[in-house]
């Protein structure tokens, strides 16, 4: 199956039309930028199979452990001068739209597209070959469950590799793109221009992972809860049980599109995909 980022995917090349050409934000840009990847990518890894859209849904289950998950990035928007809100209202119209075509869509409320993604990887890699379509460095941790999965950044155009990655390392330094703090910082740490991470070492880190419970890094009872909070935060097997099961019963259920793509390009006179279907 090739399992697509759908956000992922969309945003980094809407943004970076934006940078070079300032082009406005609406449905038909979008519309274009959607079925052009996915087109692309169906084709790029037909060997994988079927297609299976993935989409954040309403609140993520996450800012119930930590409510400054990914707030920092919020802060990042409103300083932008990309127009967000209406890009996210677009988007909300275009993902309808996909929902009519032939491809599986998924979106299910608290959980985030990566966490569908992992979801599946988990659930299928053993049965079937896997492709995943994103950025998210956190999907790697797919990649060791099982060889059977790849993965592809559709932002560096090239396969991410797994090697590096150590689940360890991630709970301790945490993940400054998500706002998720280091075990040794404070919570509001990238919510606040004046404050920095405390520095953590490399030797600091590979001791950690020499412990036979790394958790035990931790000096103080502040850092080890923030330790467990980062795991339950960053390690996909942590995700809910209830999402686990509601993501199979969407994936199994049968879908039936309202649209071929042929209809669909000819409907929103997307030129280009009718050249591509000839």
């Amino acid at each position: 199956m090739i399992l697509i980022d759908l956000p992922s995917v969309i945003i980094p090349e809407v943004l970076q039309l934006y940078a070079r050409a300032k082009l406005r934000v609406d449905d038909d840009l979008l519309r274009r930028v959607a079925i052009t990847q996915i087109l692309n990518y169906q084709k790029k890894y037909k060997e994988y199979g079927k297609v299976v859209i993935c989409s954040d849904g309403r609140h993520y289950w996450r800012r119930d452990v930590f409510p400054l998950y990914k707030k920092n990035r919020k802060k990042g928007r409103e300083d932008s001068d990309f127009d967000w809100e209406t890009f996210y209202l677009v988007f909300d119209r275009v993902k309808q739209e996909l929902r009519t075509l032939p491809f599986k869509f998924i979106e299910v409320t608290g959980l985030e597209a990566d966490d569908v993604i992992a979801i599946l990887g988990m659930r299928y890699a053993a049965s079937e070959k896997v492709m995943i379509i994103s950025a998210d460095k956190d999907l790697i941790q797919i990649q060791l469950f099982h060889k059977n999965v790849k993965q592809f950044s559709p932002i560096t155009k090239k396969l991410v590799k797994k090697p590096e990655y150590s689940l360890v390392e991630h709970y301790i330094r945490g993940d400054s793109s998500d706002g998720i703090p280091n075990i040794f910082s404070d919570d509001d740490v990238f919510m606040c221009k004046e404050k920095r991470q405390k520095p953590i070492s490399a030797k600091f880190v590979s001791e950690a992972k020499k412990l036979e419970d790394p958790a035990m890094c931790a000096t103080d009872s502040t850092a080890l809860d923030k330790y467990k909070r980062n795991q339950t935060l960053i390690d996909l097997t942590k995700i809910p049980k209830k999402y686990w099961d509601e993501v199979h019963e969407e994936y199994i259920k049968k879908h039936m599109p309202k649209s071929t793509i042929l209809k669909y390009a000819v409907k929103h006179k997307l030129n280009h995909v009718l050249d591509k279907l000839g």
